[in-house]
């Protein structure tokens, strides 16, 4: 359970979300629960949030806001409120996040402290489970003779979302230098793709000679990918 504090003309109303996150079938039905501290009437929004885009209004009592599909529905009042979304479409898949809308100041300060305090309930679309392929890319020549090297793996089109990935230098496990990226989930298929990048010098590059991203998915069996810097 998260709480998110809101301040209104009732003071500070604490919002409680039933999930952080859930997922739901093509087809399906996905309902989100809020419970406030206070009796709040009626008067609550809810948005929704896709991965570097700004939150979205979609519901502000007592209807529906324009351009939003029908089998979005708001439900509830008084204290427990109910977001759902019936017939769940891939392009359903994103964060939903409530406020309390008793008073909304022009300047957005409650859908602040809401994103702030409150983690929202993140909706993924579930499939069948597919495993990444995965692709091991060296440092180019060019880059190189700038003083550093840049060593990507890419694991492509994977569900569910759980995945790690390991490097290794010549056998030893790398710590530091990492960076992940992850794609949000593909309307298309529905599923993720990860790039992990190890940054290097090109000095500490050419004084080691095996590259290794080893990824795992969930308890499945590591898929390993390395290059001998010297075939490179």
């Amino acid at each position: 359970m998260a709480s998110a504090q809101l301040l209104s003309l009732l003071g500070t109303i604490v919002i409680t979300q039933s999930k952080s996150s859930l997922a739901a079938t093509v087809g399906g039905t996905a309902a989100m629960t809020w419970e406030t501290s206070q009796n709040i009437g009626s008067s609550l929004a809810w948005y929704q949030q896709k991965p570097g885009k700004s939150p979205l209004l979609i519901y502000k009592a007592p209807k529906l806001q324009s351009g939003v599909p029908s089998w979005v529905s708001s439900s509830g009042s008084g204290t427990e409120f109910t977001l759902t979304i019936s017939g769940v479409q891939p392009g359903d898949a994103a964060t939903y996040y409530c406020l309390d809308d008793i008073d909304t100041p022009p300047t957005g300060i409650q859908l602040s402290l809401c994103l702030t305090f409150g983690a929202g309930t993140k909706v993924e679309i579930k499939r069948d489970p597919v495993a990444p392929s995965v692709l091991l890319f060296p440092p180019s020549k060019e880059e190189l003779t700038t003083g550093t090297a840049t060593i990507v793996c890419v694991a492509n089109k994977f569900y569910p979302s759980d995945i790690t990935v390991t490097w290794k230098v010549d056998g030893t496990t790398q710590q530091s230098g990492i960076e992940n990226s992850k794609t949000p989930q593909s309307p298309e298929d529905n599923t993720y793709s990860l790039s992990s990048t190890l940054s290097l010098t090109s000095a500490q590059y050419n004084s080691h000679s095996v590259y290794t991203c080893e990824v795992v998915q969930g308890s499945a069996s590591p898929i390993v990918q390395s290059f001998n810097r010297g075939d490179c």
